[in-house]
């Protein structure tokens, strides 16, 4: 298993082109948990999410910036999306690379609310990638995903959602389909705070390989109805096995590894991130 402790803070804000009623829909983030979440910003509603990413593991380090996401509301149940995780930087054993970041351009429909006491919230993400040739950080193909997303409020101010993903990915050695699933588990706080836990993996991971789990939690934290923060010291934890992230996922729930983390003590990844678009839907 890899771990990677890192250090998050981020920010989201929307506007509203036309404004029948005076008031701005509580604005909901796709970030910035890797989980996409099933609600669309609403009709003539633009809200971006962006930021910088600083990432050390061992020896490498990396930053991404401008990470931007743009969603803007066509209707009631249609948003479109356009991201780019900007100019990327990356430093290790093997020299520097720099290079402009693949861009994606989607939309998201929302199919219908949940219902009764079994039926979830059901979306549908399309997305295409389009390549922006750079030899290190572009796939340099056209690559389109499906994204699955559904989510269901719990008692207790608890809520769960998750993806399934089908991305068609290229390769040196060719293109390959890459399935995706996720499961975030979030939960409002006092005074306008919220937090998650989330599992995610990737099968296979790159082309001929195998399967990846990681382990994710953070905290948010609203600004009235149009802006948010968020910040997360937590430990990424990459593993072959879900029964592996599992048990991460379990031990930072309970503490015992987010307080045994300090600046001082671990490598850290300050971040003001987006979903933007992480090589290969990589987070």
């Amino acid at each position: 298993m890899q771990t990677l402790a890192t250090l998050t803070l981020a920010a989201a804000f929307s506007a509203q082109a036309e404004v029948p009623n005076g008031e701005l829909p509580e604005m909901i983030t796709d970030r910035p948990d890797y989980t996409e979440s099933v609600e669309v910003v609403g009709k003539s509603v633009i809200q971006t999410e962006h930021g910088i990413t600083l990432e050390r593991e061992r020896d490498a380090h990396s930053w991404s910036t401008p990470e931007v996401l743009l969603r803007i509301g066509v209707s009631k149940r249609v948003e479109l999306r356009f991201g780019s995780d900007g100019l990327l930087m990356e430093h290790g054993s093997e020299g520097l690379f720099k290079g402009r970041a693949d861009t994606e351009i989607g939309a998201k429909i929302a199919f219908f609310e949940q219902k009764g006491r079994f039926r979830p919230a059901f979306s549908i993400i399309p997305i295409i990638s389009l390549p922006s040739r750079n030899e290190h950080f572009s796939s340099s193909g056209y690559d389109p995903t499906l994204k699955l997303a559904w989510s269901r409020d719990l008692p207790g101010k608890f809520s769960l959602g998750g993806n399934v993903n089908f991305s068609s990915l290229t390769e040196t050695e060719g293109r390959f389909l890459q399935t995706a699933a996720s499961w975030s588990l979030g939960h409002d706080l006092p005074a306008g705070f919220g937090a998650y836990w989330e599992v995610f993996g990737f099968s296979p991971w790159e082309k001929g390989g195998k399967a990846s789990w990681i382990a994710n939690s953070g905290i948010t934290h609203g600004l009235g109805k149009n802006a948010q923060i968020d910040g997360t010291l937590i430990e990424h934890s990459k593993s072959q096995t879900l029964e592996g992230v599992v048990r991460q996922l379990m031990a930072m729930a309970e503490g015992n590894k987010l307080a045994a983390f300090t600046p001082e003590a671990v490598p850290v990844r300050p971040e003001i991130e987006s979903e933007g678009t992480a090589r290969r839907n990589q987070p």
